[in-house]
């Protein structure tokens, strides 16, 4: 089984590669959502995982995004995540970035 939290992070980034329309520095709202796996025998503490996500957050929310992840693709914000929640010793099964104002979005799975 799966279990999921989401939260919000705001911030400004700099996108220098071919994906990117525009190299100058602006904002976006990316919603956040991590899947780990969890099981009815030893369940994840659901109030953990969501404290944790918004702890993880936190260091990136409201900040200039390429400072703590120099792409400041999605794809690299997905990846990020879930090296931060491996460290914590989560077992990480996907991580979803999404620009839901565009409706466009990454999921990173992982094996």
């Amino acid at each position: 089984m799966l279990l999921y939290a989401e939260t919000t992070i705001e911030v400004s980034h700099r996108v220098l590669s071919p994906v990117a329309e525009r190299e100058e520095i602006h904002g976006h709202s990316y919603w956040i959502r991590i899947y780990v796996l969890t099981d009815a025998d030893n369940p994840v503490p659901v109030e953990k995982l969501k404290k944790d996500l918004e702890t993880v957050s936190k260091t990136i929310d409201h900040t200039h995004l390429n400072d703590k992840i120099p792409d400041g693709t999605m794809e690299s914000i997905a990846t990020w995540f879930a090296e931060q929640f491996e460290a914590i010793e989560y077992q990480v099964k996907k991580v979803s970035i999404s620009r839901k104002s565009m409706g466009i979005g990454v999921d990173y799975v992982l094996d």
